[in-house]
């Protein structure tokens, strides 16, 4: 260890004239900062001077795999603080080969907004107040908090010294000095009032390089944090309930609001401000109506207010700036994982510009705060690696939550995922495109659990994510299936979490559960057609494949819809219990008892024939379902022994106070969806133990894996 520490320190300056650049530029998510490092040949202080570099935008979710190279500009230079002497990070944006600049470089627009003549001559100045949240690595909970439980409250953190108050402060004097070393102008860092949470300030800085200042300030604390084995959020609301959430309140003056009379300016660029408040809102930063709620310092997203020393108001003016009759005030809306590129353009813009501004202009940096234009709704959508994987996290989330009652997200989650994927990807999808693409990937999911079905002699490449076989075992699973090849020497890390999405449901608008736990599947919901650019998948092939998978023991007791049978006409879908044949079908059974009195559901095909009848007899346009009488014998049954079980949101609760099952962890979202099963739920509740309970959800999890190898 120590020959790595002093060759990490060696000082390259007395041997060698060549240096070290770290090319630093946004990544895909417009959150997450990439870097590599290239050799000059000697030392550089102008960004013009530097070559320009390229990366492979496929990788970054910033193009797509057959056209991937994108192209770094330099833009700023900064020294080093991690390899020193001459070496420099470098911050870049970034453009197509042609030179265009790609849709999550925003600098491209914002340097436009402050090379307008009005906004040069008014040397617009900014200091920009970075909140963040250190958490431990394995947990991902805030530094310095019982792990799954809370410290005591606020009050006692801001500015708070002592072991019991400050926790991180090497982290945090450690970035001060290296953003020091670096050129920075950072003027000052504090403890926030939520404990584990800081605080540093960059500026005053002038026009563009706000922006720049401010993202290598970032990266220099993302390095840090890697190198302290820690992790850095920008989440604006980390902790739900009595905690306050994590801004980037940031300060503006003008050459006007600086000289005498100013303060009547500020008080103009401050209602321009409230007449465009949605538009700001809305560039904000993801998720800051989970922070901009009215209380712990701040105002309601949905109302703008100013007022001089109100940390509750929209707007603070200082008490210096109203005595003086100058000054600045500072913006408080935006959130801790805002880009400042546009932030700090928007308010130049708006308050210098308004309406005397290019249009055009301000069209393309409302075109970067909403990440789209709104001609995207009605082009295909396109899902490339970063796109997916943002997809299949933000779903995730919401299942956890609770909001994904059936087959399909609720209505909630599907908004929340409309909203944050917009948000973190730039890409204005609607509610359509995210179904079709839920049910492309489900159908993905259900070939490859048809391929996975009853194979045991086969590996797992943990590295690559792979299926591990040989030729001949491929070959006659595609013999099986064509399909199937699709899934070769594939990466499968991201179809393999997609059981956390799709286990236990089934495609009839319910979770489809009977007393005795067996699955009866009905027919498949009449989605729209896909629209997405990689083709559509096929939901009566994904119907079968669940059909099998469920119903594995006995799948020739199952009968699909016939051929050619339209959707809204199923009511000759069969779905006898195990032992009765296709001919023999004419009273369709839940077996199993029920909880109260052991008595046995029964739906008489008389009783269905005789309704039948009587809809046809008063309206051909009446359509009878065996589905809807399944549905509504499970709202029956849900409705008898309502109350008598936990619930999904009592499990979760106390799933979350468990060592060792981190929020968000692989085992996390397995316990989620294992307990989705209401027996799961009951035993998990009657252990009462969390030791014997976490023992359990890794003695069925371990059962899990054994069974599928691909499982995390």
């Amino acid at each position: 260890m120590a020959l790595l520490t002093d060759l990490i320190n060696l000082n390259l300056f007395d041997s060698t004239k060549k240096v070290i650049a770290e090319y630093i530029w946004i990544g895909g998510s417009g959150m997450d900062l990439r870097s590599k490092a290239r050799t000059l040949s000697g030392p550089v202080n102008d960004p013009s001077k530097l070559p320009k570099w390229n990366y492979d935008g496929s990788s970054t979710g910033q193009a797509p795999g057959e056209d991937s190279e994108v192209i770094l500009y330099p833009q700023a230079i900064f020294k080093d603080p991690f390899r020193r002497g001459n070496n420099i990070l470098v911050m870049c944006d970034a453009y197509t080969p042609a030179g265009e600049p790609i849709p999550t470089n925003k600098r491209y627009n914002a340097a436009k907004i402050f090379s307008h003549p009005d906004v040069a001559a008014e040397e617009t100045w900014y200091g920009i107040e970075q909140e963040y949240t250190l958490l431990q690595k394995d947990v991902k909970w805030p530094i310095g908090w019982p792990k799954g439980g809370y410290p005591g409250p606020q009050g006692p953190y801001y500015c708070g010294i002592g072991a019991d108050k400050a926790f991180g402060r090497d982290v945090v004097d450690a970035h001060y000095k290296a953003c020091l070393y670096a050129g920075i102008n950072i003027s000052g860092i504090n403890g926030e009032v939520m404990p584990g949470q800081w605080e540093f300030q960059v500026g005053p800085s002038v026009g563009i390089s706000a922006g720049d200042e401010l993202w290598v300030a970032r990266y220099i604390l993302e390095r840090i944090t890697e190198i302290a084995g820690v992790v850095v959020s920008f989440d604006p609301k980390p902790i739900e309930g009595d905690w306050n959430g994590a801004g980037a309140h940031t300060n503006y003056s003008t050459k006007s609001m600086r000289k005498e009379g100013g303060y009547e300016i500020i008080k103009k660029a401050i209602e321009k401000l409230g007449h465009r408040h949605k538009e700001h809102i809305a560039a904000y930063g993801e998720g800051n109506e989970r922070r901009l709620t009215g209380k712990h310092e701040t105002a309601n997203i949905n109302t703008f207010k100013w007022g001089v020393a109100n940390r509750g108001a929209s707007i603070r003016v200082g008490r210096d700036t109203e005595k003086e009759g100058k000054g600045y005030f500072e913006d408080r809306r935006p959130a801790s994982n805002m880009d400042p590129y546009i932030v700090t353009s928007m308010i130049a813009e708006t308050t210098i510009l308004g309406k005397h501004g290019n249009k055009q202009l301000r069209w393309k940096i409302q075109m970067d705060a909403n990440g789209t234009s709104q001609n995207l709704n009605k082009s295909s959508a396109r899902w490339d690696e970063f796109a997916k994987l943002k997809f299949v996290e933000l779903c995730e989330e919401e299942i956890s939550k609770g909001n994904r009652p059936r087959t399909y997200l609720s209505k909630d989650g599907w908004d929340n995922l409309v909203r944050r994927f917009k948000i973190m990807t730039g890409r204005s999808y609607n509610k359509k495109q995210m179904r079709n693409h839920w049910d492309s990937i489900k159908f993905e999911w259900c070939l490859f659990k048809d391929l996975m079905r009853g194979q045991t002699e086969i590996g797992w490449d943990e590295a690559r994510k792979t299926i591990v076989a040989d030729d001949k075992w491929w070959e006659e699973r595609v013999q099986v299936n064509d399909k199937f090849r699709r899934f070769r020497n594939r990466d499968l890390s991201l179809i393999c979490r997609y059981d956390v999405l799709f286990s236990d449901v089934v495609d009839t608008g319910a979770r489809a559960r009977t007393p005795d736990g067996q699955f009866h599947v009905g027919g498949p919901k009449k989605e729209a057609a896909y629209d997405e650019v990689e083709g559509s998948g096929n939901n009566d092939e994904c119907l079968k494949l669940i059909v099998a998978e469920q119903t594995r023991e006995n799948p020739e007791n199952y009968v699909l819809p016939a051929a050619g049978q339209s959707r809204e006409n199923q009511e000759n879908i069969i779905f006898p219990v195990a032992g009765q044949s296709r001919e023999n079908h004419e009273n369709c059974v839940f077996r199993g008892q029920s909880r109260e009195n052991g008595e046995n559901y029964m739906l008489p095909s008389s009783s269905f024939a005789k309704r039948k009848s009587s809809i046809r007899s008063e309206t051909r346009k009446s359509r009878f379902s065996l589905r809807d009488d399944i549905e509504n014998l499970a709202n029956m049954i849900s409705a008898k022994i309502s109350g008598t079980g936990p619930s999904i949101k009592d499990c979760l609760a106390l799933l979350g106070k468990i060592d060792g099952v981190a929020v968000g962890s692989p085992t996390y979202f397995y316990a989620c969806n294992f307990l989705c099963n209401e027996d799961n739920r009951e035993m998990f509740v009657a252990i009462g133990d969390d030791t014997a309970r976490y023992n359990w959800i890794m003695y069925n999890y371990n059962i899990s894996k054994s069974n599928n190898p691909w499982l995390p």
